[in-house]
């Protein structure tokens, strides 16, 4: 059994290539912890990058931040939304940026379908945090947790032996979830390597706990079980909310972790609509 990051991160890193911290979202982090960061001076790093001021655009004017007017260059965007949520537009913009990962031959794994699912997530996360207001958990916190919830089945995805795969025809053939299926095969599952990243890439601590044990919430640090269980139902509601199949058995809502969050169950069905109308934004 693993106790420590450490022991999971030699066995990660004998798998796959953790990226190193992109140079822009390396740059946001250094200036939101900065007191005297401004958002002038976040605006100018993201402006020289072109990919990514590209994305942050996009997203900047997608539904989800519902501005009442088109926003055409970086700093508009960054007076408008600040900080915090230019810094999630970043690990957007730079996630979708870094994993432009092909299907190739393989149609055990959509990589598509993925993303639309953690953007889902993401969705739903944000919505719950922003209507349950739980103790230190804000919306852009809970709203990142979401979208990079899954992100280590990217990076397995990168594992030249293609154990990954394995993984996925199992969790299909046998009906066992996918994390506990990688478990077998690696020793680790998609929650660690997701959760390695968020550390490598200067997220926070908190954000990697919960991305690592967003299978099993109910074993978070006791402060911390409801943003665990927040980010569980939000997966479990994504799931839910799917068009088409991912390849792989998911998790299905819990009653005992919803029921630890303090969701009345009757809701349900209604935020399973909503979280149906986000989309991916590429």
């Amino acid at each position: 059994m693993l106790h420590t990051m450490n022991e999971v991160g030699a066995l990660i890193d004998n798998t796959v290539s953790i990226p190193t911290v992109p140079t822009t979202l390396n740059e946001i982090n250094r200036i939101i912890n900065d007191p005297d960061g401004s958002a002038v001076e976040a605006a100018d790093v993201v402006a020289k990058d072109p990919a990514i001021a590209t994305k942050v655009l996009r997203l900047a004017n997608s539904s989800l931040y519902s501005l009442r007017v088109e926003v055409s260059d970086v700093k508009h965007a960054v007076s408008i939304l600040g900080l915090r949520i230019l810094r999630n537009l970043v690990v957007q913009a730079t996630i979708l940026e870094q994993f432009k990962v092909s299907q190739g031959d393989s149609t055990a794994f959509n990589p598509e379908w993925l993303w639309d699912h953690s953007v889902k997530t993401a969705t739903a996360a944000r919505h719950l945090a922003k209507e349950m207001k739980l103790p230190g958990v804000d919306v852009e916190s809970a709203y990142t947790a979401g979208l990079l919830h899954d992100v280590g089945k990217i990076l397995l995805l990168q594992d030249p032996s293609e154990r990954f795969l394995d993984a996925v025809e199992k969790s299909r053939a046998s009906g066992i979830s996918l994390h506990l299926c990688e478990q077998e095969i690696y020793g680790f599952h998609h929650g660690h390597a997701g959760a390695l990243l968020a550390l490598r890439w200067k997220l926070s601590q908190l954000l990697a706990q919960v991305i690592e044990s967003h299978h099993d919430p109910l074993s978070e640090e006791e402060e911390h079980v409801k943003f665990g269980c927040m980010l569980h139902t939000a997966n479990g509601l994504a799931h839910a909310a799917a068009t088409g199949d991912g390849g792989y058995v998911g998790d299905k809502l819990e009653d005992k972790v919803v029921g630890t969050l303090g969701l009345d169950p009757a809701r349900i069905p209604e935020l399973i609509e909503m979280v149906k109308q986000a989309e991916l934004i590429g």
